[in-house]
């Protein structure tokens, strides 16, 4: 598992709208178990960028099913619903996707994603004795470095659809961003180990949950 950083959070206020949204449709009983990670971050700490979505991940099933029901009170009905996630929009038009094919703490959301630039994660925390209300916010030791340079990285030899992250990369250029050699090497080596029938337009397309980024 990396060894992510943790940031402390008063450094990084921009961010507490994205706290805000989050803690609008937790349930009590699962504050701390419910967080934002993926390419939202590298929106949210770009200068003029827009944050359109917010993937939204849970510790388990039992968070996952009161996220939904708060979100169902506080927001509205879903506006979809499939096997991967579950989509929200707020007034201010901001998607949310609740994912519910993979739970786990934020280090191991994290270290399932691919590029760099996507491994940060935000978790409102329990108000503490004086009532103050804050989150945790980790990410990878590069993040910031990797989003000035706007450089691709790929640390990990065992990616769940590599062929989808090759697609990814194409669609990261049209922000300017370009993957960096070593990288490069380590993806295509991962999709050399596909069969060629495996090797498809379906593939290339699939992911972790709907809203992957």
């Amino acid at each position: 598992m990396t060894d992510y950083l943790s940031l402390p959070p008063d450094n990084f206020r921009k961010l507490d709208w994205i706290e805000e949204v989050v803690r609008s449709i937790t349930p009590e009983e699962n504050d701390g178990q419910v967080m934002v990670a993926g390419g939202a971050f590298k929106n949210a700490l770009t200068e003029g960028a827009e944050v359109k979505d917010l993937d939204i991940f849970c510790l388990n099933q039992n968070a996952f099913d009161g996220v939904i029901e708060q979100a169902t009170g506080e927001i509205g009905e879903p506006i979809y619903a499939t096997e991967k996630s579950t989509g929200f929009k707020t007034e201010d038009g901001v998607r949310l996707d609740i994912v519910k094919t993979i739970f786990g703490t934020p280090e191991e959301i994290l270290d399932s994603f691919d590029f760099t630039v996507t491994q940060m994660a935000l978790t409102p925390l329990p108000a503490n004795d004086d009532g103050k209300e804050t989150f945790r916010l980790i990410c990878h030791p590069a993040f910031f470095e990797h989003l000035h340079m706007k450089r691709l990285v790929i640390e990990s030899d065992s990616l769940p659809f590599p062929l989808s992250t090759f697609e990814r990369s194409y669609r990261y250029t049209k922000y300017g961003y370009g993957i960096c050699k070593d990288s490069k090497v380590r993806l295509l080596t991962q999709i050399a180990a596909h069969k060629p029938g495996d090797i498809s337009l379906e593939a290339m397309s699939q992911s972790l949950y709907d809203g992957m980024d």
